[in-house]
């Protein structure tokens, strides 16, 4: 079961760094940002604990194909949902850097 033990090494590193991303940006950000923060931060504590139970918990336990099925649509679906959030962060960070250095 070294594979379920490395898949959720990943899943807690990723989401504790974009954790601390986040929090970076709720120490740092402008009050208007204050709220797509909170939501990114619960999604991310949501997510985890998501994809740390399903990990866990695979279907087909009897079935090869299906368990590898599974764990590549799982991995796939982490993907998605950290892109999300990593595009989200990089959004609030483009209007930050926008409001410092505004355009002539």
């Amino acid at each position: 079961m070294a594979s379920k033990r490395m898949l959720k090494k990943s899943v807690n590193e990723i989401t504790e760094e974009l954790f601390m991303e986040s929090l970076y940006y709720v120490l740092n950000a402008p009050e208007e940002y204050a709220e797509q923060l909170e939501t990114i931060i619960s999604r991310l504590t949501i997510t985890q604990e998501d994809f740390l139970k399903r990990i866990n918990n695979p279907d087909g336990k009897d079935n090869p194909t299906l368990v590898k099925k599974y764990y590549s649509k799982l991995k796939d679906d982490f993907q998605n949902i950290a892109n999300e959030i990593i595009e989200q962060l990089n959004t609030i960070r483009e209007k930050m850097s926008a409001n410092v250095n505004p355009a002539n």
